[in-house]
């Protein structure tokens, strides 16, 4: 039965982003954001939830990483919380970002904004890493100011 949703969610998605979505041999869906972020589907291992699941970047050893994490702690508090929460995977020194999100109540609509504020995230903060920052400027209570991140540029979703 919940595989049958899985399906179904998948196919309402196609639908909706124009595009064919469907399970692979693994039961799991990827959908490539702006051709440089690929964002997987997949059911839970309680097969109850939507699991979306993205790499945001490789993080090496050093200060760098020390202070990179503990940005990411407090972006997953609840002063800071935003879709999506982050991780870090030690033996593979990648950060990913993650959601769940109930398998029998969510709306393709739904799926599609939650989906284009996960990417957007993962994005912006794929960003910051890449110029050398630990978290985006704005991204933490603290150092937000005048600064909106309602104001960033949403992306586009390519299968």
């Amino acid at each position: 039965m919940t595989m049958t949703r899985f399906t179904e969610i998948l196919y309402e998605l196609s639908e909706e982003l124009d595009t064919p979505l469907h399970p692979d041999e693994n039961n799991l869906c990827r959908i490539e954001i702006n051709e440089s972020l690929f964002v997987q589907l997949e059911l839970s291992s309680d097969e109850h939830h939507l699991m979306i699941i993205c790499v945001v970047s490789e993080l090496l050893p050093g200060k760098y990483r020390e202070k990179t994490l503990l940005s990411l702690l407090q972006a997953n508090d609840a002063v800071n919380k935003q879709v999506g929460i982050f991780s870090f995977l030690p033996k593979m020194n990648l950060i990913m970002l993650h959601e769940k999100i109930p398998l029998m109540t969510i709306q393709t609509i739904e799926l599609v904004e939650l989906l284009v504020q996960f990417s957007g995230r993962a994005m912006l903060w794929r960003k910051a890493f890449q110029d050398g920052l630990s978290h985006p400027s704005g991204a933490l209570i603290e150092d937000r100011g005048s600064s909106s991140l309602g104001n960033q540029p949403q992306p586009g979703l390519k299968p």
